[in-house]
């Protein structure tokens, strides 16, 4: 069975939540509400059963 293709740009389109996720990971409440006004996306390049994910925010990219 062939993987399931996922390259291409993934563009988040809402964040609900996502003060709720980041609470119950343990993160710090500063960094959370930062976190919250930052949009991520991510650009996705799939060889094979290798990925390469790059994930592109207004605040930086990595």
């Amino acid at each position: 069975m062939s993987p399931v293709d996922m390259n291409g740009y993934w563009k988040m389109t809402s964040n609900e939540n996502f003060d709720e996720y980041m609470e119950a990971l343990d993160v710090n409440v500063v960094i959370r509400k930062i976190a919250s006004y930052l949009i991520f996306d991510k650009e996705i390049v799939q060889n094979g059963d290798h990925f390469n994910i790059k994930t592109l925010t207004t605040f930086r990219n990595y």
